[in-house]
């Protein structure tokens, strides 16, 4: 019959193999078709890695394979691309190439072009029925056909390539994406807490055979590392072919070659078993939930961020802190030991969804969400008085570690955290010229109709020491109000 293809057909090698070996051994489990009388399938071999954007593929060779059995192989190498050395794990899928789509339309006119030589009426249409002279419809059908086909094939993605080969190249990143849920990567980290302050490697990183357990950043760095300490963020890179760790966001010192893998943050940290206890002392490590990888992790910067809603919401450790840019370009960070932005710098409330928008982020969504990240932490709040804030990470004001069992700090007693909860207290319809305020006070943004437009702060300040708690809430406050609360930004899962 010749050529035969599958969807999402694929496997794995078994055991390495030469740019000369014409048997391949495959894991078992893999799903790729068996073979009648001469039939065959193009099968891609290929390796891929993580880079900025996600992951690439490289290295392909795609070979025929002529025989299936078991979990054996035999195939016919370098049918396009050249013959080369695999590792054994390495991906081989039943996939359409160029080539494919080359050999389709080829078909396709060899198949019109001995129609349009014939005589006879192979199919037994009436000239009545064509609506025209059938001798010369099979010419103009080829003719039509060709035309069609050359039209699209020169056409160009914005990838560069042919236009037939969209379909290709998008199957191919939902594949991988596909891949990565079957295999569990979505929600299983690559790079893992192994310890207080080592980490497990997954071989899927490093291409070993094995995962890299108790690898320690400490020792296996590029200088920068030294000793861990409370508020830490810390990079992992591949570069010039080894693990590194560095403080560097922007590569490793000393490396030509390199790229980020993941990191984390050494930080305080509250098991669940510990959940409401004033009197545990969080220890500080690696924190489980703020260790990320290209797979696993918000999909704004990563750095001193938190899991706290799995697959599904981030959050800063960190009450946010402002970023060094200009208004209205803004943004914000989750850092230790900081001040926090609290509103009596000038900003509303309305001004914080610009700084958490600007750092490609949210305030949290509503008094759900908070509940989520701020499960487990113990009741109470520094005791300052109204309007003074102590620093990110600071509990000496406290009296105990106000860490949450997701391990996010201070989410109560230090300053009100906004929500995007809104809702109007009062029946009225009115219009309302409130909003001109903050740092565009200066600029008209329009008014809103209504009774009384609140929106929901949660947390707890300062001065709310027997209140302030994983369900404090508040929701008489209007949204144009300035000082007092704070932004505990929020990211989605990539």
């Amino acid at each position: 019959m010749g050529e035969i293809y599958a969807n999402n057909a694929a496997g794995k090698l078994a055991t390495a193999i030469t740019d000369a070996d014409t048997t391949l051994e495959l894991e078992p489990g893999h799903n790729l078709p068996s073979l009648g009388a001469e039939e065959w399938f193009r099968l891609t071999l290929y390796r891929w890695e993580f880079f900025a954007e996600g992951i690439r593929e490289f290295d392909h060779e795609v070979v025929r394979v002529t025989g299936v059995s078991g979990d054996t192989l035999t195939v016919e190498r370098a049918l396009e691309g050249g013959a080369q050395e695999f590792d054994a794990g390495t991906n081989a899928e039943l996939r359409p190439t160029a080539k494919t789509f080359e050999k389709i339309r080829e078909d396709a006119a060899s198949e019109l072009s001995g129609h349009s030589t014939r005589t006879d009426n192979p199919h037994g249409v009436t000239a009545e029925q064509a609506g025209a002279d059938p001798e010369g419809s099979a010419a103009a059908a080829e003719s039509a056909a060709n035309t069609y086909t050359d039209s699209h094939a020169s056409e160009t993605s914005t990838h560069g390539a042919p236009a037939y080969a969209r379909l290709v190249h998008s199957s191919s990143l939902i594949r991988e994406a596909v891949e990565a849920q079957r295999m569990g990567l979505t929600r299983q980290r690559l790079i893992r807490k192994d310890g207080a302050g080592t980490l497990e490697i997954d071989r899927k990183i490093t291409g070993a055979s094995g995962d890299a357990t108790g690898w320690n950043p400490e020792s296996e760095d590029d200088g920068t590392v030294g000793s861990l300490a409370l508020g830490d963020d810390i990079y992992i890179y591949w570069a010039d072919g080894q693990l590194v760790a560095s403080r560097n966001d922007d590569g490793p010192d000393g490396a030509t070659d390199w790229l980020m893998l993941g990191g984390f943050h050494y930080g305080r940290v509250r098991p669940f078993s510990e959940a409401y206890n004033a009197s545990f002392t969080c220890p500080i490590e690696i924190i489980p939930n703020a260790v990320w990888d290209q797979i696993v992790r918000p999909r704004c910067n990563p750095t001193g961020m938190v899991e706290v809603i799995s697959g599904s919401v981030w959050w800063g450790i960190y009450l946010a802190s402002e970023g060094p840019e200009s208004w209205p370009e803004t943004t914000i960070r989750s850092a230790y030991d900081v001040a926090p932005i609290t509103g009596q710098d000038g900003y509303t409330y309305f001004d914080f969804i610009r700084l958490s928008a600007n750092s490609g982020g949210r305030v949290i969504r509503g008094y759900g969400e908070f509940r989520s990240g701020s499960y487990g932490v113990p009741q109470g709040a520094t005791g300052l008085s109204a309007g003074s804030f102590a620093n990110t990470g600071q509990h000496a004001d406290y009296g105990f570690d106000c860490v949450s069992c997701l391990n996010v700090d201070q989410p109560s007693g230090n300053a009100w955290q906004t929500t995007a909860e809104y809702f109007d207290r009062d029946s009225d319809s009115a219009w309302s010229d409130d909003l001109n305020v903050g740092r565009d006070s200066s600029h008209d943004v329009g008014e809103w109709r209504g009774g009384d437009l609140s929106f929901s702060l949660v947390g707890g300040g300062s001065p709310e020491t027997d209140k302030a708690g994983a369900g404090c809430i508040i929701t008489s406050f209007s949204p144009w109000g300035v000082g007092g609360a704070s932004i505990r930004f929020a990211c989605d899962s990539l």
